[in-house]
């Protein structure tokens, strides 16, 4: 007997054991019908969620069979359902389009993915998918933006794909053109008042799905995970636009395999020219390595004092002292702060504890024009005193 004979009113279940359990029963049926009910479970478990039954369907058209009886309530539009009429096409998928009851007989009519009818349906190859109520849930919640009969796979493929959970704030969202198609794609996904927006897997020129490609974007920019087969990439949808992490807010480590490459294109820097000496003498004179715990921590670092850095930088004229100035708009602070004149070795940020951040990769360019100023000494030097002549 077929789960989808069983019926929902436990006392409609009574028909004969095996396929029933009738008041007054004999013990000895009891096990039978334990046994029939496993069987029943494991046979829709083995057809991936598909419904075995045991209508007869006779062919109509190649989209269209009927079946005897009213049984327009299990021939539901919009159910999946799985058929076989042996023709030598194998199993085909399809969606039911509307089913009619008349002349004693429901006629169904079907949107195949692949494939068509070409003669009648034996017993036992018209199978059924899900009661469509639970997709118009699904389509209702997750807002698919696709057909029940997805033949790209979105939300059923082949058959049904179940997923333990989703969780969200918003809507939900599928597709894309093959090729550049977006798996999954997530849509104003709400935080505070500023909207994001993401996408999990897309699809190549096979529409095979690259699980992957995640991306994120807000307001104001959009960070990329890219996926070629064997590596990685995180990439800002807006060269030079994004952050990772800030002053008042960084991140604890960074751990790479590699040194980290900066960016360093002439073609792409403006007022090239040497480094000011007395930046540089100013710099040695006035900062000093330090060696220091992190509050809350307990290695101990070797660094420098950014504040110490930023008050040589302010003596030696290449940066300007921040002041606040009472009364005055976001807009003009703002304007003020951008105008400023200032280098980036000392980054402030802008929150009430003005945190400051180091570009400590800056220092080397002092240190290496200092090691330079010093070989050119030591050069003049040796002439004087004939050392190596």
């Amino acid at each position: 007997m077929a789960i989808e004979d069983y019926d929902t009113v436990p006392a409609n279940n009574n028909a004969t054991p095996p396929n029933g359990a009738p008041e007054g029963m004999a013990a000895s049926t009891v096990n039978n019908t334990i046994r029939q009910i496993m069987a029943d479970l494991a046979v829709f478990l083995e057809e991936d969620g598909f419904i075995p039954t045991d209508y007869v369907g006779t062919f109509v058209s190649s989209g269209t069979f009927s079946v005897t009886g009213d049984l327009t309530t299990r021939f539901t539009a919009k159910r999946r359902i799985s058929v076989d009429d042996l023709d030598g096409q194998g199993v085909r998928y399809a969606h039911i389009v509307s089913s009619a009851f008349g002349a004693g007989v429901t006629t169904v009519n079907l949107q195949f993915d692949s494939g068509n009818l070409t003669q009648g349906i034996p017993s036992g190859n018209i199978l059924l998918g899900p009661n469509p109520v639970i997709l118009d849930r699904l389509l209702d919640v997750f807002n698919v933006d696709s057909s029940v009969n997805s033949t790209s796979g979105d939300l059923i493929n082949n058959g049904l794909q179940y997923r333990r959970s989703l969780v969200m704030n918003n809507s939900f969202n599928t597709g894309g053109a093959q090729g550049a198609g977006v798996a999954v794609e997530f849509t104003n996904w709400a935080v505070g008042t500023l909207q994001r927006s993401g996408y999990i897997g897309c699809y190549d020129g096979a529409f095979h799905f690259i699980p992957g490609n995640v991306g994120f974007s807000t307001q104001l920019d959009t960070m990329i995970v890219t996926h070629d087969g064997s590596f990685g990439q995180v990439v800002p949808g807006v060269t030079s636009a994004s952050d990772l992490g800030t002053n008042s807010n960084p991140w604890r480590n960074l751990y790479v395999v590699n040194s980290p490459v900066v960016t360093s294109d002439p073609r792409k820097k403006d007022n090239i020219e040497g480094i000011s000496d007395s930046v540089r003498e100013q710099l040695f004179q006035d900062v000093s390595g330090i060696q220091y715990t992190r509050i809350g921590g307990a290695a101990t670092k070797y660094g420098f004092n950014a504040k110490q850095v930023q008050d040589a930088l302010i003596a030696a004229g290449a940066e300007e002292r921040w002041e606040e100035k009472e009364d005055e708009s976001e807009a003009d602070r703002k304007a003020r702060r951008d105008a400023r004149k200032r280098t980036g070795l000392v980054q402030q940020a802008d929150d009430d504890d003005q945190s400051l951040a180091m570009a400590y990769e800056s220092m080397i360019a002092m240190l290496w024009d200092e090691v330079k100023a010093l070989r050119a000494r030591v050069g003049v030097a040796e002439k004087i005193l004939h050392i190596g002549s």
